[in-house]
This record gives C-alpha cells, sequence and structure tokens, in this order.
C-alpha cells in the first residue's frame, strides 16, 4: 500500500556521503561504505601504504537471509498519511538511513578497518582495533 508522507521539518547537521535521506516511498535502499581509517600520532603518509584487498574484511561474504525463508509479518496501515512533524538529527553515519515512508528492500552494509599508529621508543609501530 502506498502512502503519502509529509514532514513539517527536518535538521540534519551532517550527512554523510554513503547515507541516505528518505522521504516518501522506495523500492530499494542500499547504502554500502568500505572504509579504512589511519590516526596517527605524527602525521606521515606513503601513497599506496593502504589498500582495501589487503584486509579480508572487505572481502568475506555477509551472511543473507534466503528469499524463500519464510517470514511471518502483520502490517496494518489504519492511515495512508505518515505524518511527522519535527526531526532534529545532529549526524547520519556511513551506511546509515534516515527513512520516512515505506520500502520493500532494505541492504546497508559498513565495513570500517580503524588502524591507529603510535611513537613508542622513536619507533612507529601499528595497533589495528
Amino acid at each position: 500500500m502506498e502512502r503519502t508522507s509529509k514532514v513539517d521539518q527536518i535538521q540534519i547537521i551532517s550527512l554523510d556521503d554513503t547515507s541516505i535521506l528518505e522521504i516518501g516511498d522506495s523500492e530499494c535502499l542500499n547504502p554500502l561504505t568500505k572504509a579504512i581509517s589511519v590516526q596517527r600520532e605524527q602525521a606521515v603518509f606513503w601513497k599506496h601504504e593502504f589498500n582495501f584487498e589487503d584486509y579480508p574484511i572487505f572481502a568475506r561474504d555477509i551472511p543473507v537471509r534466503s528469499a524463500d525463508e519464510e517470514m511471518e509479518r502483520e502490517t496494518y496501515h489504519l492511515n495512508p498519511l505518515i505524518q511527522v512533524g519535527k526531526v532534529e538529527v545532529p549526524f547520519v553515519a556511513s551506511s546509515s538511513i534516515i527513512h520516512i515512508g515505506s520500502s520493500r528492500e532494505l541492504h546497508a552494509e559498513a565495513r570500517v578497518v580503524t588502524i591507529r599508529h603510535l611513537i613508542r621508543e622513536g619507533n612507529m609501530t601499528e595497533e589495528e582495533v
């Protein structure tokens, strides 16, 4: 059942480029983020030093529920209008969704490797978190 979405006011300070703000119905939402975050005590970076293929987390398959798997669900839309007064969201992070409406499919994925390089006794060491 299609419905009408009405939003009086929405305030977002920051929305990541891999996030979605959707007002109204959608067929499929699919935000995806793959990131390598590097924090260093000394801001020294070398060209091509971090590659996604060097980290297995970016290649692993994500288990997905089978489309044939039965799921019991009952939905009642007593009013064809989705009405929202005010929404305040300071920050929408990677692969996040703010959605006022209906969706048929939703697939969101965020894979992040965070690396901290700390200086210890004059040597730079790598510590992965």
